[in-house]
């Protein structure tokens, strides 16, 4: 058995049994990497300290240094421990919805060093931080290495979770831990939210760089929801107020029904409280224009240009919907 003082401090992982053990010292920049598997599942562990150091290094482009020098991954039956924690084995999925799933399942561990070590929740209601951003960060890797399409997909699975499977609960953040709908919510709900949503309202930049700006600030205070927030608004330069008091600590996803009359267009809600926006896009001769319309306590209005020929109600999906129906009168 071995422990270690360097980076944070950590759980303590005591695990026994034959294994075959792969390693690579550490080189510039980058940890050295110990992986054990047991022997009916050793097939080519010798490729397996390289990828984890490639995951490695595709995160430390986003975030700051990996915050251990040394990285053990130690597999046993329904099982991934790593030198930092265990994570039991999740629930079923296709193939066809999670393409390359083995890469994204190391990839995801590999960010839970970052969130979950190195950035760790100041209450059980902020852990849906490190599994939502373990989650945006294996699907961010995956797309990178293989094919945008690859987290494209994934993101479509979570919009579906939510839109279509989902439709009588919400997927508040700071109350899933307490729920049945947590696994929904840390790892469809929030990513959706954060990686699509938020990142589409914001741009990379702002998004990529208020992370690795919240997690290089973590030693001045714990990880909470609202910390993360003013980061986001600080790197953004947007009061985000509205969209995390709806999306992410209410949780709500509305039914939408958008209504032409003329130039005069109405945007209801079914749900009548609360602020939020929607990006209408509206299509003229002159080419398509999109508008942020305003929901306030379930209505907003807003006008169409003249010559408007034709509406289109979130057609990239920026908010999530239960259903969205467009009228025109």
């Amino acid at each position: 058995m071995t422990s270690t003082t360097d980076g944070p401090p950590t759980w303590p992982v005591v695990a026994f049994g034959e294994w075959v053990t792969a390693s690579a010292p550490s080189v510039e920049g980058l940890p050295s990497v110990r992986v054990n598997l047991f022997r009916d599942a050793a097939s080519g562990i010798e490729t397996f300290p390289p990828f984890l150091r490639t995951i490695v290094a595709y995160d430390q482009n986003l975030l700051p240094p990996f915050p251990n020098a040394r990285f053990v991954w130690t597999a046993r039956p329904g099982l991934v421990t790593l030198q930092q924690m265990q994570v039991v084995g999740g629930e079923a999925r296709t193939r066809s919805n999670q393409p390359h799933l083995e890469q994204e399942v190391l990839a995801h561990e590999v960010a839970h060093q970052w969130w979950g070590g190195l950035v760790r929740p100041a209450r059980s209601e902020d852990r849906w931080m490190s599994e939502t951003m373990a989650t945006m960060y294996a699907c961010v890797f995956v797309g990178a290495l293989f094919d945008p399409k690859d987290c494209e997909v994934r993101k479509s699975t979570w919009r579906d979770t939510w839109e279509k499977e989902l439709t009588a609960f919400d997927g508040s953040v700071r109350d899933a831990q307490a729920t049945s709908q947590w696994v929904d919510v840390a790892y469809a709900y929030g990513p959706y939210v954060t990686l699509h949503m938020l990142r589409g309202r914001i741009g990379d930049e702002a998004f990529f760089g208020a992370l690795d700006r919240y997690a290089r600030d973590r030693v001045d205070a714990p990880a909470t929801t609202d910390r993360l927030q003013a980061a986001f608004e600080a790197t953004s330069g947007k009061d985000l107020h509205d969209f995390f008091a709806w999306w992410l600590v209410g949780g709500f996803v509305p039914a939408l029904h958008l209504t032409l009359d003329g130039t005069s267009g109405t945007l209801t809600s079914d749900i009548p409280f609360g602020t939020f926006d929607v990006p209408v896009v509206v299509v003229t001769n002159d080419g398509e224009q999109t508008l942020w319309v305003d929901v306030v306590d379930g209505t907003g209005t807003f006008t169409a240009p003249a010559g408007t020929r034709k509406v289109k109600l979130d057609p990239d999906g920026l908010v999530l919907a239960r259903t969205r129906k467009v009228s025109r009168r």
